[in-house]
């Protein structure tokens, strides 16, 4: 499974896994989360005004995951 990775430059930030509605966002393929980071986060390529400071944002890199569920017991 891949997840995404976002980081921010600002110090003391630390890197997380991109998530929607409270849970992480995991997908099958690495192009899968390419193609989702692209979509949802293409304004961090577009505007430079972004990865400059106070934001320091930069594009969110696909990583291996590994789900382990848990039932609670």
């Amino acid at each position: 499974m891949w997840a995404l990775r976002m980081e921010n430059k600002r110090p003391g930030l630390t890197p997380y896994l991109v998530h929607e509605h409270g849970y992480p966002v995991v997908f099958r393929t690495r192009q899968q989360a390419r193609d989702y980071a692209n979509k949802r986060f293409a304004k961090f390529k577009r505007g430079s005004y972004l990865r400059e400071w106070p934001h320091l944002w930069r594009m969110p890199k696909p990583v291996k995951v590994k789900v382990v569920v848990d039932d609670g017991t």
